[in-house]
C-alpha cells in the first residue's frame, strides 16, 4: 500500500475582492477659488488666494484679533479620473495644510505672588487689566492652605462638639469680584494627635481672562462649611498672562506624608509642555519656613522653581494654638524644553519643630494655543462631512498638517464625479488665542481603488495518465473577458495552448479545468495564464511547473466552500486528518467518521487539510 500525505485548501466563505490603489495628487486650487466665507466665526481671512501655492505668501487674520476665523474655502482642484481606471471607486481624501502661528509667547508672570490678609469678608488682590496684544490671555490663581483641628471653641467650651475630628473644612466656593472660580487641584490629609484628628488642606483655584474681565471689584471670597473649631486659613494669589483659555490646566499632581520627612519631594512627577508654567504649594501643620531644595531644581534641565510666598498661620482669636506653614512657587518651562518635573521642598522649623502633616498640590498651566476649529470637505459647493480638526497647536514655523487619507471619506459618500467637480474642495476655520495665524498652502489628493479583474485563489497542474490537468480558481471576477493558457518547456519561450472564456463579472468562487493533451511526457512543462479584460488590459499569473511522468492521486474536498462539514472523496484509506489556518497553525485534528469532517466550529476563512497514512508525503494541493 502506498504511503501518502496530501494537502488541500478549502474555504468556509468566499474570499473578498482585491483592489489596486491609485493616488491622484497632490493638486493645488486656483487662487481665484480660494476665498473667505463668513458662514462661521468672526475673524476674516486676508489674502486667501495666497494659499494656492507654497511660496511664503500667506493668508492671515488681522494681527491682535482673538476668536474664531471664518472658513478659508478652496475648491476646483482639477482632479480627473485616471484613464487606466474607468471603474475606479473613491476610497479616501487627504487635505494637507501648511500653516504657522509665529507669535506664541511663554506663560509669564503678570502680577507677582502676594500673601493675602483677610479684609472683611475676603481677601483683596488686583489683576492688571487686559490690553491685547500686549497683555492678553490672563489667568488668576488662588492658593489656599488650611489647618483644622478638633478642639471646641475656647477652653471650657462644648464638651462634645458635633462631628469632632471629622471636619476637613473643605472649600466649596471661591469667587473673585463675584465671579465663580474653578477648582484646579485639591489635597487633604489627617493625622491623629492625642486621639483626635488634625487636618491639613491644600487647594488651587483658577479664573480665566473672561472671568477676570467680568469681575466687579477685586475681592476674593472663600466659602467652606467648616464648623467653629480651631482652624487657620492661609491664602496667596498670583496672576499670569499668555495662558490658554480653553484648556488652561493640562495636568495636576498631589502628594501627602505624615511625620518628619524632610526634604519632601513630589512623588509623582508632573508633565510640562514647552512654554508652560508649573504652579505649586506645600502646607505643613507646624510653624516654620520652606525653601525649594537645591536652588529650585525640578529634575528637568533648564527649569527651576521660584519661591512665591512663605506664610505662617495667623491664629483665629480663641481657636486654639495651631500655626501651620504654607509656601507657594512656580516654574516657567522655556520654549523648546518639555518633560517631567518634581520639585523638592525643604522645611525649617521654629523652636525645634519638625514637619508633621505635609500636603503638596501642583498644576501645569499651558500657554495659549492657536489650533483648528473646523476642518471639513466641500461637496457640491457645501461644507460637509466630519470635522477632522485636531487640538495640537500650530507650529511657529511653516509645516504641513495632513487630514484624512487612504480609507477616510470624512463621513461622506463620494463618487468620482463628486471629487472631479469644480465645487469640490476643502474648508478650514481656526481658533486664534495669540496675535495671528497664517496659512501658506492648501493641497489635496484623492485615493482611488480599482477592483482587480480577477482574484486568483490557486493555479495548479498535475499529470493524469498521458495528459496534464491544469486547474485554477477565482474568488471574484470583474469584466473578465477570457484566459490565455501558455506553455513552455524551458520557462523562456511560451506558446498559447488555448483560450478559455471568463465569467465576466462574478463574486462567487469559480473553478476552471483544462486538459493539455499535447504536453511532453519527458520534460518539465511550465504554464502561465494571461487574463484579459474587456477593455484590453491584462495580467499574468504563474508560472507553475509539472514534472515529467508525475502521477497524482485523484481526490477532492466537497463541498468547497464548506459551511458545517466536508467530505474527502476518491481516497482509499484515511488514517488521520489535520486542519491548519492560513498562518500554518493547527486548529483541528482527528479521525474521519463516515468520510465526514465537521468544520462547524471553524471561523470563516481559508484553511488547509492534510490527510496522512503512515506519514509519507506525496503531494500538496490547494482548492
Amino acid at each position: 500500500m502506498n504511503k501518502f500525505f496530501l494537502l488541500v485548501c478549502f474555504t468556509i466563505i468566499a474570499c473578498s475582492s482585491s483592489f489596486s490603489q491609485i493616488i491622484v495628487g497632490y493638486n493645488n486650487p486656483p487662487a481665484a477659488n480660494c476665498v473667505n466665507s463668513n458662514t462661521i466665526g468672526t475673524l476674516v481671512w486676508q489674502s486667501p488666494g495666497n494659499v494656492s501655492t507654497s511660496n511664503d505668501s500667506r493668508a492671515f487674520n488681522i494681527s491682535g484679533q482673538q476668536g474664531v476665523t471664518n472658513y478659508l474655502q478652496t475648491t476646483n482642484f482639477g482632479f480627473i479620473i485616471p484613464p487606466t481606471c474607468p471603474t475606479c471607486v473613491v476610497t479616501g481624501v487627504e487635505a494637507s495644510v501648511e500653516r504657522r502661528a509665529a507669535f506664541q509667547p511663554d506663560v509669564a508672570i503678570l502680577n507677582n505672588w502676594l500673601a493675602l490678609t483677610k479684609s472683611g469678608a475676603g481677601y483683596n488682590y488686583t489683576v492688571t487689566p487686559g490690553n491685547p496684544p500686549a497683555i492678553m490671555n490672563r489667568a488668576l490663581i488662588v492658593v489656599i492652605g488650611i489647618e483644622n483641628g478638633p478642639r471646641p471653641l475656647l477652653e471650657g467650651g462644648p464638651i462634645n462638639p458635633p462631628a469632632a475630628g471629622n471636619d476637613s473644612r473643605d472649600v466649596i466656593s471661591v469667587t473673585y469680584g463675584g465671579v465663580q472660580m474653578m477648582q484646579a487641584c485639591e489635597v487633604t490629609y489627617s493625622s491623629i494627635i492625642s486621639g483626635t484628628n488634625f487636618w491639613a488642606r491644600n487647594e488651587i483655584w483658577f479664573l480665566n481672562d473672561a472671568g477676570i474681565t467680568s469681575a466687579v471689584g477685586n475681592q476674593i471670597v472663600i466659602t467652606n462649611p467648616g464648623n467653629s473649631y480651631e482652624y487657620v486659613e492661609l491664602v496667596s494669589a498670583v496672576s499670569f498672562q499668555n495662558v490658554d483659555q480653553l484648556a488652561p490646566v493640562f495636568a495636576s499632581r498631589t502628594d501627602t506624608v505624615v511625620g518628619n520627612v524632610n526634604p519632601f519631594a513630589l512623588g509623582n512627577p508632573a508633565p510640562m509642555l514647552q512654554g508652560s508654567c508649573g504652579v505649586t504649594s506645600i502646607v505643613c501643620g507646624n510653624p516654620g519656613s520652606y525653601v525649594f531644595n537645591s536652588g529650585g531644581a525640578s529634575g528637568l534641565a533648564g527649569v527651576n522653581f521660584i519661591e512665591g510666598t512663605d506664610q505662617n498661620g495667623l491664629l483665629i482669636p480663641g481657636y486654639g494654638s495651631s500655626t501651620p506653614t504654607m509656601m507657594t512657587g512656580h516654574a516657567i518651562v522655556p520654549d523648546g524644553i518639555s518633560g517631567n518635573v518634581s520639585p523638592t521642598y525643604q522645611y525649617t522649623g521654629y523652636a525645634g519643630n519638625t514637619p508633621n502633616r505635609q500636603v503638596i498640590s501642583m498644576i501645569c498651566v499651558q500657554r495659549a494655543r492657536d489650533f483648528d476649529n473646523q476642518v471639513r470637505l466641500i461637496k457640491g459647493g457645501i461644507v460637509s462631512g466630519n470635522n477632522l480638526s485636531i487640538s495640537t497647536t500650530y507650529p511657529k514655523t511653516d509645516a504641513y498638517q495632513s487630514y484624512g487619507g487612504a480609507g477616510n471619506l470624512w463621513g461622506l459618500s463620494l463618487s468620482p464625479s463628486d471629487v472631479t467637480a469644480s465645487n469640490f474642495g476643502f474648508a478650514m476655520s481656526s481658533r486664534v488665542q495669540n496675535r495671528q495665524i497664517e496659512v501658506d498652502h492648501i493641497r489635496m489628493r484623492i485615493f482611488f481603488t480599482n477592483p482587480l479583474p480577477v482574484e486568483l485563489i490557486d493555479f495548479t497542474g498535475k499529470r493524469i495518465d498521458r495528459n496534464i490537468e491544469l486547474t485554477w480558481s477565482t474568488a471574484s471576477e470583474n469584466n473578465n473577458d477570457y484566459f490565455e493558457l501558455h506553455r513552455s518547456e524551458d520557462a523562456i519561450q511560451y506558446q498559447i495552448v488555448n483560450t478559455i472564456d471568463g465569467a465576466g463579472t462574478s463574486n462567487n468562487i469559480l473553478q476552471y479545468i483544462y486538459d493539455d493533451v499535447d504536453a511532453s511526457e519527458t520534460v518539465i512543462n511550465y504554464y502561465k495564464i494571461r487574463q484579459m479584460d474587456y477593455n484590453g488590459n491584462f495580467k499574468w499569473y504563474g508560472p507553475i511547473s509539472v514534472e515529467p511522468g508525475e502521477r497524482e492521486n485523484s481526490f477532492n474536498v466537497f463541498p468547497n466552500p464548506a459551511i458545517t462539514s466536508i467530505q474527502i472523496t476518491n481516497m482509499n484509506v484515511i488514517d488521520q486528518y489535520y486542519i491548519y489556518n492560513n498562518s500554518g497553525q493547527l486548529v483541528q485534528s482527528g479521525k474521519m467518521e463516515n468520510d465526514q469532517i465537521n468544520v462547524d466550529e471553524l471561523t470563516p476563512g481559508v484553511y488547509f487539510i492534510s490527510i496522512a497514512d503512515n506519514g509519507q508525503k506525496i503531494k500538496f494541493l490547494k482548492f
